[in-house]
């Protein structure tokens, strides 16, 4: 499995370009699946599955290297519905909060 080092820090700021770097070091790779070593929070990781193209990231504790592969449309729809229920629920503690 090749080891790719990465310089780019995904910020929310730069999570676009990190996800385009990291789709193409994917797209260039011949495996599946990139092992990456990276400064990256689980936030950093969600953020990835709204990129274009949508990407799952997981921490490998074995490599302890972040391992990113192309996601699933059900990982994809699973965390637009994570998102959904997130602003849902924002919303609604904030009217909660502004009517008490």
């Amino acid at each position: 499995m090749p080891t790719t080092r990465s310089s780019a820090n995904t910020t929310a700021a730069s999570t676009s370009s990190a996800s385009s770097e990291l789709a193409d070091l994917l797209a260039n790779s011949s495996t599946s699946t990139i092992y990456i070593d990276a400064e990256m929070s689980d936030a950093d990781a969600a953020a990835l599955l709204g990129g274009d193209p949508p990407l799952h990231a997981e921490h490998d504790a074995v490599r302890d290297k972040w391992a990113i592969r192309k996601a699933t449309d059900e990982e994809v729809a699973e965390a637009q519905a994570a998102a959904e229920a997130s602003t849902t629920s924002a919303s609604s503690s904030t009217s909660a909060s502004s009517s008490a």
